[in-house]
């Protein structure tokens, strides 16, 4: 804890997601306890969320969402569903008088239809994931954006997105709250994957011509490589590349992760303003990670170089065994799990927090 005096009353906040998704329940979670040493924080989540087990949790009557067939339909559904629990935590807040609210997750259209009804008292604290690239890829919600920009306090993960909002939209004291370690559950299994890419952002351009130059040169057999991707649409399996679709269990993805010896993030060039929650699985997890030049990618490669490295098509088979040859340096894996440790970030997250709370210029630190 970083109060001075154990005896100041802590700031009420409420911790939330106007538009809850399973995706970020880890993040839910580790938030609510990474500030609720130093706030009297509320975490308002749906009724199935069962991650959220620190503090004060508000269990909403509402599940998390499941999609429907329609896609118009769904997302009708969807926003009638984003409204009820919107108004249920506004309610919330008025009945107990708390001012202050931390929401992770939102939707950039439902949160413009919303804008109207948050009342004048409440501060409101929105951070991006997605959202700011969606922003840059569409006229109308990048419109709709600087409508609301100035109604809302913005929080990051990011250095550089933090940079881009003041740059490109002119937004001034963004809070960067780096993202928390994602430790997996460890398993005694040896590392016979030598590259893993299990993200659903893989770039299905990038997988397409991995199965058919192991069709046509088979690189990975020849070369004695064993790799695993996810894809959307395709599949393949030769006994050195494979490739699956669809989810599978956390068991056989912390499984997966913890044979490899790499991690491969092939991201498409879209992924721009955006934290990328397989980077600190890797990372987190001391796995090198091989990635395409994302932003994200980039300054990260800045900070640690020997565990981070760009992603090459032509010469990924040749990088990769290289990669294996020569090692790491350990001190990078301690340094960015230090960096992003829970004793770190919750004094990052309590600094910035109260100075902007205090209506007081932000100091951000941050690795990337």
């Amino acid at each position: 804890m970083f109060l001075k005096d154990s005896l100041i009353m802590k700031h009420r906040i409420i911790l939330t997601e106007f538009n809850p998704v399973r995706g970020h329940s880890n993040l839910l979670s580790h938030t609510s306890k990474l500030l609720n040493p130093n706030f009297d924080v509320i975490t308002i989540t749906t009724s199935d969320n069962n991650k959220c087990k620190e503090g004060k949790n508000i269990h909403l009557s509402q599940k998390y969402y499941v999609p429907k067939k329609n896609r118009f339909f769904d997302y009708i559904c969807f926003i009638i569903y984003s409204f009820k629990i919107f108004f249920s935590i506004i309610k919330y807040a008025q009945k107990y008088e708390i001012k202050s609210i931390v929401c992770i997750t939102y939707d950039e259209f439902i949160q413009f239809l919303l804008t109207p009804f948050v009342p004048k008292s409440l501060n409101i604290y929105l951070m991006s994931h997605i959202n700011i690239d969606n922003y840059g890829n569409s006229s109308i919600k990048r419109w709709m954006f600087n409508m609301i920009k100035d109604r809302y306090l913005h929080i990051v993960q990011c250095g550089f997105i933090a940079d881009y909002l003041k740059s490109e939209f002119s937004i001034d004291n963004v809070l960067v709250w780096p993202h928390p370690l994602n430790n997996i559950k460890k398993t005694h299994s040896q590392r016979d994957i030598d590259c893993a890419g299990l993200s659903y952002s893989n770039d299905e351009t990038i997988i397409l011509n991995f199965i058919e130059a192991e069709k046509n040169k088979q690189i990975f057999k020849k070369n004695n490589l064993r790799v695993i991707l996810k894809s959307k649409t395709k599949t393949y399996d030769n006994g050195f590349l494979t490739v699956f679709q669809g989810r599978i269990p956390d068991s056989e993805y912390d499984d997966i992760i913890n044979r490899a010896y790499t991690i491969l993030i092939p991201f498409p060039q879209s992924f721009k303003m955006r934290m990328s929650g397989t980077l600190m699985d890797s990372l987190t997890n001391k796995k090198i990670v091989i990635a395409s030049p994302i932003p994200v990618i980039l300054e990260c490669k800045k900070i640690y170089p020997s565990i981070v490295h760009v992603f090459n098509l032509e010469t990924f088979v040749d990088d990769l065994c290289s990669i294996k040859r020569q090692g790491t340096k350990p001190n990078d894996f301690l340094s960015f799990c230090d960096f992003h440790g829970d004793t770190n970030l919750e004094k990052i997250m309590y600094t910035s927090l109260s100075s902007s709370l205090n209506k007081c210029i932000v100091v951000n630190s941050y690795d990337f």
